[in-house]
């Protein structure tokens, strides 16, 4: 989607994340986010199609925008793949626990979409995919990081992780800060992809693995 120009769409887009983590997706109206932002509602459909389209927008341009392209740029000053997965670990939990109501948009309201805004928003999301892969692929070639897990699977425990603590804490009825959550989730996602040795794994009559002597 090409990205929408106009003064009255940062303003509009502000009222739409404000209403959307407020009331929800499903009961806001496009008069409602008009009201919101103080302008008329045909104003609204001057530089959007539908309610749809200012979500979508919304996610572009702070999930795209805002956090991966940030993000990409500053990865490549980190040479070593360890201290790159921490950043995208400090990344996501910062630029997620500054903003709860757009957190609350993109982890609840956002799931709760049309099959069609999915398909719009796939390519923010494999963007994001393929960030945290190439991560996990410079480790295995460096040899910090374990190689008989594919990239595929590691970005999966490292996303779907990273989703799930901030879903929790945008839920959570407890007060706590979501960036204390950036070194436990590093230290589990060291522990679980550090290449602990370059020997195979055997299967012992015990029920364990153990390196093959």
């Amino acid at each position: 989607m090409a990205k929408k120009t106009g003064e009255k769409v940062p303003i509009i887009l502000q009222a739409a994340k404000e209403i959307f983590a407020q009331s929800g997706y499903h009961q806001t109206s496009i008069a409602a986010i008009a009201k919101k932002a103080g302008i008329a509602e045909g104003t609204v459909y001057i530089y959007f199609e539908n309610k749809e389209d200012i979500l979508i927008t919304l996610f572009e341009t702070t999930i795209r925008d805002e956090f991966l392209n940030k993000l990409e740029n500053h990865l490549p000053f980190f040479k070593d793949a360890n201290l790159a997965l921490y950043e995208i670990v400090r990344a996501h939990f910062e630029f997620f626990g500054k903003d709860r109501q757009l957190t609350r948009v993109i982890q609840i309201e956002l799931r709760q979409t049309t099959p069609t805004f999915i398909e719009a928003i796939k390519p923010v999301l494999k963007k994001h995919s393929v960030i945290i892969e190439e991560v996990i692929r410079k480790g295995q070639e460096q040899g910090v990081f374990r190689k008989d897990i594919s990239c595929r699977n590691a970005r999966k425990l490292v996303f779907g992780t990273l989703d799930e603590m901030v879903t929790c804490w945008v839920l959570s009825t407890k007060e706590y800060d979501l960036f204390e959550m950036v070194e436990p989730a590093y230290k589990l996602f060291y522990q679980a992809l550090m290449n602990l040795s370059d020997e195979p794994l055997v299967y012992k009559e015990r029920g364990s693995y153990e390196n093959q002597i």
